[in-house]
């Protein structure tokens, strides 16, 4: 993700999750992240599966904040060990703020997008 200030990309924070809690054919996941006080506001997160099966990722819920948990909607399934990370929203991120952040990543990667309509 990018610095709003700057434009340059934030250093990625990286972790493992741990399995944590199962349940009703939910698996639950948690891992520790420690972002220095200058990382600034969180606006996604990047998200890599390293299994050796594809999973369905639900949501995700970051504890910590002084203003209270941020949550991340997912709702998609991640391919096994394909080393594609996969960028998840805030929840509370507006869609100008999405699209943006959408933009720098396809400049990022050079991912050419084809128009699904003429005009």
């Amino acid at each position: 993700m990018t610095n709003e200030e700057t434009k340059f990309e934030k250093k990625t924070i990286k972790g493992d999750a741990e399995k944590s809690n199962e349940e009703n054919d939910e698996v639950q996941y948690e891992a520790t992240f420690k972002l220095g006080e200058d990382f600034g506001k969180v606006g996604a997160v990047l998200v890599e599966n390293e299994q050796s099966k594809e999973m369905f990722l639900k949501s995700i819920v970051l504890d910590g904040f002084p203003h209270g948990p941020l949550h991340v909607t997912c709702d998609s399934w991640l391919q096994p060990k394909d080393h594609v990370k996969r960028v998840f929203f805030i929840d509370k991120v507006s869609i100008k703020k999405k699209l943006n952040i959408f933009l720098i990543l396809m400049l990022q990667h050079k991912i050419k997008i084809r128009p699904c309509f003429k005009i």
